[in-house]
């Protein structure tokens, strides 16, 4: 099932947001939980542009598992966060000036506090659109 989401902001009317939900099913998240936990996590980094990435913990302090140049696995430990941001573009830099223009979200669990997926208004936080996580 497919859920338009409004963005808050006037100017990112032109922009795609939505929700599908049931892409995988609760045992698919179970496995893959499981597969990540097996491979283990690293602390995540902060992309901050020309290919380049940075720890700063007092913005993002999660950890996290890649299987593949761009797929990721971030877990959040209760008190961890990712502060209010704008998604960056990725860049290859194997000469193919390949860049990425969406990031896709999939949650493999719920029933926490936190974790909303926010779109964030500029400047009234009472406008804010949170998208609260749902297994699968």
């Amino acid at each position: 099932m497919k859920h338009d989401v409004h963005l808050p902001n006037f100017e990112d009317q032109d922009k795609l947001a939505f929700l599908i939900f049931n892409v995988f099913t609760p045992d698919e998240c179970q496995q893959w939980i499981g597969l990540s936990e097996q491979r283990g996590y690293s602390t995540a980094t902060v992309n901050v542009g020309g290919g380049m990435s940075q720890l700063m913990t007092d913005f993002r302090n999660s950890d996290r598992l890649g299987l593949n140049e761009r797929l990721r696995f971030l877990r959040y430990d209760p008190g961890q966060y990712f502060e209010p941001h704008m998604d960056g573009e990725f860049h290859r830099n194997d000469g193919s000036n390949e860049q990425s223009f969406i990031t896709i979200q999939l949650y493999l669990n719920e029933g926490y506090k936190g974790g909303a997926t926010t779109f964030v208004h500029y400047s009234d936080c009472t406008r804010n659109v949170p998208c609260v996580p749902r297994t699968g």
